[in-house]
């Protein structure tokens, strides 16, 4: 049995590959999920940027995070879950939610949309939150009903 000890230690490393297969996945749709929310908030405010110009936008900000993203891996293969979990948490949350909110509010300010630019970047995080929420739970009523079948009680 694999057990989280305190903050450093851990009894047995979780399987890595496993995990982080997983992980990639999950970032990987967290990804398109906030390039797509970054193409809907720009084209609502009238913005003169490109699919193109949006995705080498977004790549180029979220690139010191691969610091980041190496140290949580470093961590992950030494077996430290909480220690990469803490750092993936903040990864994600930062390249995720924070730099598309930044780009939306970046283009605005600069840009001569006359739009209120710090609604539509506070709109860009909800539009973000809501496009992942309705994501995962269609993904999870998939799940439950391929097991419904299963369990016989439902």
């Amino acid at each position: 049995m694999k057990q989280l000890n305190t903050f450093w230690m851990e009894t047995e490393p979780l399987p890595f590959f496993e995990i982080s297969s997983k992980l990639f996945l999950f970032s990987f749709i967290g990804v398109i999920i906030s390039i797509l929310a970054l193409i809907i908030v720009a084209s609502a405010m009238k913005l003169n940027l490109t699919i193109k110009e949006i995705i080498a936008q977004y790549g180029a900000i979220t690139t010191p995070f691969l610091a980041l993203n190496v140290l949580t891996l470093l961590f992950s293969l030494s077996g430290t879950v909480s220690v990469t979990l803490l750092l993936l948490g903040i990864s994600c949350f930062y390249v995720l939610l924070m730099v598309p909110v930044l780009v939306i509010y970046h283009h605005g300010v600069t840009g001569e949309s006359g739009a209120p630019v710090f609604y539509w970047s506070v709109g860009t995080s909800i539009l973000i939150l809501l496009l992942s929420y309705l994501f995962w739970k269609w993904i999870l009523i998939e799940r439950l009903g391929e097991l419904t079948p299963l369990f016989g009680i439902f």
